[in-house]
């Protein structure tokens, strides 16, 4: 699965630091990471910013 196109969102609030596996893939240009500047809910705290990330990911991996 690491080979299909995927984009790892991750909300600064949270932390920076990502988990061992995520750095990995983050790191290896198989995942696009994109940092939200928010808390755990950003479907709540920022929903046009992400609706904007996940619509610009489903346009690339199409």
């Amino acid at each position: 699965m690491a080979d299909l196109p995927a984009t790892y969102v991750t909300c600064l609030l949270d932390g920076d630091e990502l988990m061992p596996p995520v750095d990995g893939l983050v790191g290896s240009g198989h995942w696009e990471l994109v940092r939200m500047d928010t808390g755990h809910w950003p479907m709540f705290s920022q929903p046009r910013e992400l609706a904007r990330v996940l619509g610009e990911s489903a346009a690339r991996s199409s």
